[in-house]
């Protein structure tokens, strides 16, 4: 079961990306897109086993890349348009991210997945 969230981002204004709550777990995905310059959506908020779901749906290669520590992430060379990159958390916790091109761990293409119990 993938849950997209399209409605959530027609209501979104300006350029604000969508903080989502998804019931996840074992066996759910939860997608998010990395767009030209941003993560949509730039929060997500899971329950353990719960697996992200990137697609590159920009015109640029980005990567995702963790904020702190390594053991997951995605490089350039395999997240170019059309791309995906996929992880299941299985430990709670905060998971911040940015592209490298686009923004830092604190500004620009950044997003942050939660994972809770």
């Amino acid at each position: 079961m993938l849950v997209t969230f399209g409605a959530l981002l027609a209501a979104g204004c300006g350029g604000d990306s969508p903080r989502v709550t998804a019931e996840g777990g074992p066996g759910k995905t939860v997608a998010v897109r990395a767009a030209d310059n941003r993560f949509i959506a730039e929060e997500v908020r899971v329950r353990v086993g719960t697996e992200i779901v990137w697609t590159n749906t920009g015109r640029n290669p980005h990567d995702v890349v963790p904020a702190e520590g390594n053991g997951w992430g995605v490089d350039l060379d395999a997240f170019g348009p059309g791309s995906e990159y996929r992880r299941v958390f299985s430990e709670p916790g905060t998971y911040v991210y940015y592209c490298t091109i686009h923004g830092t761990a604190g500004a620009g293409m950044k997003g942050v997945v939660i994972v809770e119990e």
